[in-house]
């Protein structure tokens, strides 16, 4: 903030997102702005998007030749022009001259349409290759691990001596995986008896450290949920010994409940006595016992009877291991049976296990005890579905296939041909238009065709997602028809000694190959990012460079054209004087938080994240705290890294500090590509794990990984050197606020005009444009700008839109601009000042009957203006001087109030 001022008269400029429309239309409004003499007077420009494109532009010109805002509005008047000289300035010039800036030169055969799609290609098969090495690998694991016990068979061979071809019973592979398979779980149910124990998080036995080591979600995923998996499976493989030796699913069914009996209260009294041993300790201690729940005498008693019970299911699950449940299963005892069924079965055997004890403990257990056993039990669940799926499609859907398909070929069947294109069209559809406004938003009244559309953008990605694991599912398996034999491949119910140590390798080379491509192909330099970023900088940033403009002459780009943000001064220094560098910049972008920990943000799934020349960072409010959580950090202090620390200082003298590793914090180029990075695969309120998965498996990846400004650390690193955990996380949607890096995209993602942040800053007067896509003057952007702020700031904007929407044959608006007054609530802190009333100026692209012939005629040869949608980034001139003449027709409609408004702030 600029705390230089005082707070009752600050006046804050607003350009929200629209891509190169908003950008050619607020170039007008500055251009109005500045002929009416009222550019200077603004202290915050706020910045959204295409908003951030035009900003950046003025910030730059202001940087790069050192000019304060009096300056550069007296070179926008042009109030002396020489015959001699061209009219329009430079800096605009080069601005319509890259109006596609994406690719300048059109053309299906241009250089620049090529490049560009030749570097989206590079990093889409870079990307992809990392997620296909890696998924490929995750299809193989169950082989692997079907493999592993095998080994434990072979293993057990080697002790067999040649007289004799049995073993003693302790050293069965059996044996050992019962022992494995019983530690486990007796060490799973200690850690719930811990959870029972010390259930309140504020007892005083206890201190938070050792409590967080055993209550919160992740320490209960990995000490209770993966230790039972784990169990489930080796116990499901030690069983086929007492099944098959003990006939104990056969004859003898009372060794079922028996053999319950034991498992189950084994596991308690283990944990009982772990109980009784840590409450003694707290008395030695002299600390205040806990709370523990239910005593010994009821929870062994009960555990002993569930255990008994659920014996019984025993015998319909030995059923299912020895005889293998299927008709078509002429091998007993096969473990891909075993592993792929086995522990579903279990787990779901522990699940009964737990519904019969709580049931018997009654009222002995509280009720928000039995909550966390439901929640446990829900994790079991889904981690059994899980198993269930991934085994089924990674060992059995190969060989369904081909007996589906009669053992015909399957790259020749016509049925398959016909799947595959389906698919290819279906995610073609999904890449191109599955987020679009089309399909994104569910109308009741629109005709069937849209509704078809809006279906079809819903199921895409999950139609993706499937056909996806399930062609890698065939394509393992024609692997291992050329590396192990193809009836190995497509029958896995084939004995198990057809298992090939050959799969090892192949499973270790995808690993091997995901790790090498995910620590040298970096998450961000290789996403979709640099190649959008470097576009905005040569035509925002490279407008503002003083001509003659160095370039290098092959692919017109320059390394002077950007800039760090850090550099940016409310002061700028002239050779003669300082001078007043306002209006200071405010970049919004959005934080991620698709799967945070605050319920509150489930819809919005985001927060304000924001970068300006002094400090970058997000505020957060946390439940039960008054204050906002601040995480701020300098932006001269960001990354980012670009090279390993032992090559970082040779490069830069090699390159002569000419690259982005030279430039002090974060640069004004990829602030601006940040706050513009709308097609991501977390986008706020807009996200949609399948999308997001869809989104990143063909790289369509604008948004970015920064350090959390939480971590001082982090945020001076930049921005991970090992991408690939990250990656993860974008595809399948899991960012959030308190990780070590955080992902950034448009701010338009969680607010699209930009005033969230003046209004954070309690702004007196607030001059916004609004060019969202609004082609009814619904007013959905400023909207949800009115509820963030009511909701986190308790601030009241009150606005009426009516007079935009148009009427009469050609349709026209009956304003440019509305008036509202913003109703800023007291600080009780004493603060943030008196409760006191502000205003808010919103500007609309609207045609008007007074305007200019040229406007009114345009919709003629352009139907869609002044609403032309968001994914239409080439302008043409026609557009562009529309656009632009629009905006300064709009922004001088509303000069004179404008500056009445602000006259009486400063007065």
């Amino acid at each position: 903030m600029l705390t230089a001022l005082p707070e009752d008269s600050l006046i804050g400029l607003a350009f929200s997102g629209g891509g190169i429309r908003s950008a050619t239309f607020n170039l007008g409004v500055i251009q109005g702005l500045a002929n009416s003499k009222l550019l200077h007077k603004f202290d915050y420009i706020s910045s959204v998007s295409g908003g951030g494109y035009i900003s950046s532009w003025l910030l730059g010109w202001m940087e790069h030749q050192q000019l304060g805002s009096r300056e550069v509005q007296s070179q926008l008047r042009n109030e002396q022009i020489p015959l001699t000289t061209v009219s329009e300035l430079p800096e605009i010039r080069f601005l319509r001259n890259f109006s596609n800036y994406l690719t300048p030169r059109k053309g299906l055969f241009s250089a620049d349409f090529w490049t560009f799609l030749a570097i989206y290609l590079r990093n889409a098969t870079l990307t992809l290759l990392i997620l296909f090495s890696a998924f490929l690998a995750f299809i193989i694991l169950p082989r692997v691990v079907v493999w592993i016990f095998h080994a434990l068979e072979v293993l057990e061979n080697g002790f067999k001596p040649l007289s004799n071809p049995s073993v003693p019973w302790f050293l069965t592979s059996q044996f050992f995986a019962l022992g494995l398979g019983v530690l486990s779980s007796i060490r799973a149910v200690n850690y719930i008896g811990l959870n029972m124990t010390w259930f309140e998080p504020d007892s005083p036995s206890i201190d938070k450290t050792s409590y967080d080591g055993f209550s919160i979600p992740q320490r209960v995923q990995s000490r209770i949920v993966l230790p039972l998996l784990f169990s489930s499976a080796c116990l499901s493989y030690a069983f086929l010994w007492f099944f098959e030796d003990l006939y104990l699913s056969t004859d003898l069914w009372w060794e079922a409940p028996l053999l319950g009996l034991i498992l189950y209260t084994l596991q308690w009294a283990s944990a009982l006595v772990v109980r009784a041993y840590k409450l003694r300790k707290i008395t030695r201690d002299g600390r205040p016992a806990p709370r523990t729940g239910p005593k010994t005498w009821e929870l062994l008693p009960c555990a002993m009877f569930s255990g008994a019970m659920t014996g019984f299911l025993f015998l319909p699950f030995g059923h299912l291991l020895h005889h293998g449940g299927l008709p078509i299963q002429d091998q007993q005892h096969s473990l891909w049976i075993v592993l792929t069924f086995g522990p579903p079965a279990l787990i779901g055997m522990m699940l009964v296990a737990g519904i019969l004890h709580i049931g018997l403990l009654g009222r002995a257990m509280s009720d928000d005890r039995r909550e966390w056993w439901a929640r446990l039990g829900a994790c079991l669940f889904l981690y059994a579905a899980a198993w269930l799926a991934l085994f089924s499609v990674a060992i059995y859907f190969p060989g369904w296939l081909s007996r589906f398909l009669n053992g015909a070929n399957w790259t020749r069947h016509p049925i398959t041909l016909s799947g595959m294109s389906l698919w290819v069209a279906s995610t073609t559809y999904g890449v191109l238009f599955g987020n679009s406004s089309k399909t994104a938003h569910w109308i009741p009244n629109a005709p069937w065709s849209k509704k078809v559309l809006h279906y079809l953008g819903i199921l895409t990605p999950y139609i993706f997602v499937a056909g996806f694991l399930l062609g890698l599912s065939v394509l393992a398996a024609e692997i291992f028809n050329v590396v192990v034999g193809e009836r190995f491949a497509l029958d896995p119910t084939l004995d198990v000694y057809d298992l090939s140590w050959r799969l090892l390798p192949v499973f270790g080379a995808s690993l091997a190959a995901t790790l090498l491509l995910a620590w040298r192909v970096d998450v961000n330099e290789f996403s979709s990012h640099l190649p959008y970023r470097n576009r905005l900088v040569r035509c925002f940033l490279g407008a503002s460079v003083p001509t003659p403009r160095p370039f290098q002459p092959f692919t017109g780009f320059s390394s002077k054209d950007d800039l760090s943000l850090a550099d940016i001064s409310p002061t700028v220094t002239t050779a003669s004087s300082a001078t007043d560098g306002r209006p200071f910049p405010i970049l919004n972008t959005t934080l991620n938080v698709v799967r945070g920990r605050q319920l509150a943000l489930q819809m919005r799934k985001a927060l304000s994240f924001t970068f300006t020349p002094l400090h970058s960072g997000f505020a957060r409010s946390q439940p039960g705290e008054a204050n906002w959580d601040m995480n701020y950090q300098l932006t001269s202090d960001a990354g980012p890294p670009r090279f390993a620390k032992p090559l970082r200082a040779m490069i830069k003298r090699l390159l002569k500090q000419q690259s982005e590793a030279s430039i002090r914090g974060i640069s004004l180029g990829t602030a601006l590509a940040i706050s513009g990075a709308a097609a991501s695969p977390n986008m706020g309120f807009y996200s949609e794990p399948a999308v997001g998965f869809l989104l990143t498996v063909f790289d369509v990846r604008l948004g970015w990984w920064i350090g959390n400004p939480q971590d001082p650390a982090a945020w001076k690193q930049g921005r991970p050197r090992f991408g690939f955990a990250w990656l993860v996380r974008e595809l399948l949607g899991l960012t959030d606020d308190d990780q070590r890096f955080i992902y950034l995209s448009d701010g338009g993602h969680f607010e699209n005009l930009g005033i969230y942040e003046l209004v954070r800053r309690r702004c007196k007067v607030i001059v916004a444009s609004d060019v969202s896509q609004d082609p009814l003057y619904g007013g959905a952007e400023l909207r949800n700008a009115i509820e963030r702020c009511r909701v986190d700031f308790g601030v009241e904007i009150y606005i009426d839109l009516s007079n935009f929407k148009p009427v009469g044959d050609p349709p026209r608006s009956g304003c440019h601009y509305a008036i509202g007054n913003i109703s800023y609530p007291a600080d009780p802190s004493g603060e943030g000042g008196h409760q006191r009333n502000g205003t808010l100026i919103l500007l609309k692209p609207a045609i008007a009957t007074a305007d200019p012939f040229e406007l009114r005629g345009y919709p003629q040869t352009n139907p869609q203006f002044p609403h032309d949608p968001t994914f239409n980034q080439w302008f043409d001139e026609a557009h562009f001087e529309n656009y632009r003449a629009l905006g300064e027709t709009t922004a001088l409609a509303a000069s004179r109030d404008i500056a009445a408004i602000i006259d009486d702030v400063l007065r």
